[in-house]
């Protein structure tokens, strides 16, 4: 396992993401989107689009989720993609909120025609309250009920403190499956690679769709 001491490593939470993404994801697909739970200023965006741009996927065909209940970290991440925009033009469909009625509306507008990732970094150590889980359980059932026949929704924890907080993001992401399964999604673990216990990655579906 990885020694987890970020502090002491230039980049290491971008590095961490992606090598995340990339151990998780088993297919590239042409379209996708991204549904970051939590998501600050942005970093898993930018390490998933890298990851993206290194297979050749158009930023077009890309709408990016962000969702967080601190409105300042979401006006935050919106200011950094239109200044890192106007460096590099970009063309990914970015759509956000801090208030998480209006944002599972965004979410359940209209059938998903892509595949899904939807991920979350500290904020499921650090926020495992029945009604914090509550709350990140819609956003992944609203993903899976919106998208349609034929794509793929992968559910992706990567937590950078885990050799502080282990403990916590264990229970979290116990408490978040267990909340999903209840709901009636089906949930299969993709083992990763990665070298750190933090990491952990499971695909969700309708349970009625996994018993075809």
């Amino acid at each position: 396992m990885g020694t987890d001491r970020g502090n002491e490593e230039e980049h290491y939470r971008f590095r961490r993401y992606y090598n995340a993404i990339e151990k998780s994801l088993r297919e590239t697909g042409d379209k996708w989107a991204h549904i970051d739970v939590g998501c600050g200023a942005g970093l898993f965006w930018w390490a998933f689009l890298d990851w993206a741009a290194m297979r050749g996927i158009e930023r077009s065909c890309i709408t990016l989720y962000g969702y967080d209940a601190c409105p300042s970290m979401i006006q935050l991440a919106w200011m950094l993609w239109h200044r890192l925009c106007d460096a590099t033009p970009d063309h990914s469909k970015f759509q956000y909120n801090p208030a998480i009625d209006a944002f599972i509306r965004k979410l359940a507008g209209g059938p998903i025609d892509a595949n899904c990732l939807i991920t979350f970094g500290y904020v499921l150590a650090g926020n495992h309250r029945d009604d914090d889980i509550g709350v990140f359980q819609r956003i992944a059932a609203t993903t899976v009920n919106s998208v349609l026949p034929g794509r793929s929704v992968y559910l992706l924890a990567s937590d950078a403190t885990s050799g502080k907080h282990l403990g916590q993001f264990e229970e979290g992401w116990r408490k978040l499956l267990a909340a999903l399964q209840a709901g009636g999604a089906r949930t299969q673990e993709l083992p990763l690679m990665t070298g750190y216990s933090g990491d952990r990655c499971v695909l969700l579906s309708r349970q009625r769709e996994a018993q075809r």
